[in-house]
């Protein structure tokens, strides 16, 4: 469930390897993984979470 977060980092961190993708690309990774939190066209991250319920320990 967090793989989706370690993709929005990667793509915050890319600005420091901007050699490697172009401006296009990165506004694009970055677009990806936001609507993927926000659950455009698909499951949103943030509904997963709210939707956790808590565990008695």
């Amino acid at each position: 469930m967090l793989d989706w977060l370690s993709k929005l980092n990667d793509a915050a961190n890319a600005p420091r390897h901007e050699h490697r993708k172009t401006t296009s690309d990165f506004e694009q990774s970055v677009r990806s993984q936001f609507n993927r939190v926000l659950g455009v066209g698909c499951q949103g991250m943030l509904a997963e979470l709210l939707a956790i319920e808590p565990t008695d320990r």
